[in-house]
């Protein structure tokens, strides 16, 4: 099943999702970003930035309060191919392009609801 994430309404990619960690309520797929990706791309870069930094240098506090700050607004969701809500905790998109090239994407989501895990 190919599943869409949207902000505000508007798709930013899809993903369908293929692996998982039920045991923690996690799937996980490859994020394949569509045309409007870019309006958010920013975002998911300064992640990366933060990410890359932190295992060699300090955590730059003031750019990961920005990047908090910026990704709450985004208010992600998940929406399955009949265009229904999937309910999640969270939803975490990894932007790897710089250093991996185009199809460098991963995203993840915690799912609590049982109907989705029972579809899968």
């Amino acid at each position: 099943m190919v599943y869409s994430v949207r902000t505000h309404g508007v798709t930013i990619g899809h993903s369908d999702l293929e692996d998982d960690d039920r045991a923690m309520g996690v799937a996980i797929g490859v994020f394949r970003p569509g045309p409007s990706y870019e309006l958010v791309q920013p975002i998911f870069l300064l992640k990366t930035d933060i990410v890359g930094l932190t295992s060699a240098h300090p955590v730059d506090e003031a750019k990961l309060a920005r990047y908090r700050q910026a990704f709450a607004t985004l208010a992600l969701e998940l929406v399955d191919e009949h265009d229904d809500v999937v309910q999640t905790t969270w939803i975490e998109i990894d932007d790897c392009s710089r250093e991996g090239g185009p199809d460098a994407f991963e995203m993840s989501a915690e799912i609590p609801d049982e109907t989705f895990w029972a579809k899968r």
